[in-house]
């Protein structure tokens, strides 16, 4: 189920960044994901329920959350804190949203996302009964890891 969840992913990842943002994010890595993540910066989570349960992580740069930003509002003079987080909340909406959408529609199996949360600055963190993996994009010079884990795994 994890791989089809992922497969998902990816096809949802491609296609909101080249529609909404006209960006081709490239798939640089694959990996199964550490117990223990620890990342500086911001993160994005958002919990499936349903059927399944489990997560799903965006670790975020700050540089990347501007670029989105100028991209979306096309200046960054009122850029504060909080409008990155929306940012943040947003981008693993739209994205999860969509990949949550495409396997419900491919699959027997139901699931749901809960609202995103936000987690700034040098963060740890652990997933136990959780099994994962990690999708590394590159957009420009600038990268995003994704999380996406099932209680259980595959």
């Amino acid at each position: 189920m994890l791989k089809e969840l992922l497969n998902c992913y990816k096809v949802a990842f491609k296609t909101r960044f080249e529609d909404f943002l006209n960006l081709s994010p490239e798939l640089v890595e694959e990996r199964d994901s550490d117990e223990q993540i620890d990342f500086e910066g911001v993160v994005s989570l958002v919990g499936i329920t349903g059927e399944k349960k489990g997560r799903v992580i965006f670790y975020l740069s700050e540089e990347f959350l501007k670029m989105l930003y100028r991209l979306i509002y096309g200046e960054e003079e009122s850029l504060n804190e909080m409008e990155l987080y929306a940012v943040a909340a947003e981008i693993n909406n739209i994205i999860s949203g969509n990949a949550i959408t495409l396997f419900n529609n491919e699959s027997s199996k139901r699931l749901f996302l809960s609202p995103p949360s936000i987690f700034s600055g040098k963060l740890s963190i652990t997933t136990p009964r959780i099994n994962s993996k990690d999708l590394i994009y590159k957009i420009g010079n600038l990268k995003i890891a994704v999380s996406i884990g099932l209680e259980g795994g595959i």
